[in-house]
């Protein structure tokens, strides 16, 4: 038996299991503690003979199953992590409704240019260009009043309908030039 520090007594097989332990928790999570762990197995593993080496094999297969219980732990504290603290649930919360918000926006959008796509239909067959500046600013003071109604900043609303607007026109010259029956009375 080895002494402890504390006055324990400790035995080499006990000696061994632990360096086994630790030398292959070092191996698999702490490679730069390997070479210590080494250095403390081969230190107490000279001290016995060959039966308890054998016996001490046993034991390192416990200390293994031991290791799978320390990766299960430290998967659930990586999990722990990424959980939301009582103090984070808020932010979370706010953070959750602006992305339930963005897929609304998206859907919307997505929307709209399917209608852009039957404008650009009827424009094909009626000859009319893909720009007309009156509905343009039609578009645009409609937006600005909605804004204004909604309390949504003016400014934003205008770059972000003229944005669209300019994309929209551009989208419906594409698949007006892609018909070949582009017209140009704008």
């Amino acid at each position: 038996m080895t002494k402890m520090s504390g006055g324990l007594r400790k035995s080499p097989i006990r000696s061994l299991l632990s360096g086994v332990g630790f030398l292959v928790a070092a191996a698999l999570y702490a490679p730069e503690a390997a070479k210590e762990a080494n250095a403390i197995l081969h230190q107490e593993f000279f001290v016995f003979n060959a039966p308890h080496l054998i016996v001490s094999i046993c034991f390192v297969f416990t200390g293994m199953s031991q290791l799978w219980r320390f990766r299960d732990l430290r998967r659930e504290a990586a999990k722990a992590k990424d959980k939301i603290t009582p103090a984070d649930a808020p932010m979370a919360n706010v953070r959750q409704n602006i992305d339930d918000l963005d897929d609304q926006l998206v859907s919307l959008l997505a929307q709209r240019q399917r209608q852009i796509e039957a404008a650009a239909e009827v424009k094909r067959n009626n000859a009319i260009p893909a720009r007309v500046p009156e509905r343009v600013d039609e578009v645009l003071h409609r937006v600005a009043v909605q804004a204004k109604k909604e309390n949504f900043d003016g400014g934003l609303s205008q770059s972000l309908w003229t944005t669209i607007i300019e994309w929209s026109i551009a989208y419906e010259e594409r698949l007006l030039e892609n018909s070949g029956e582009k017209t140009d009375r704008a």
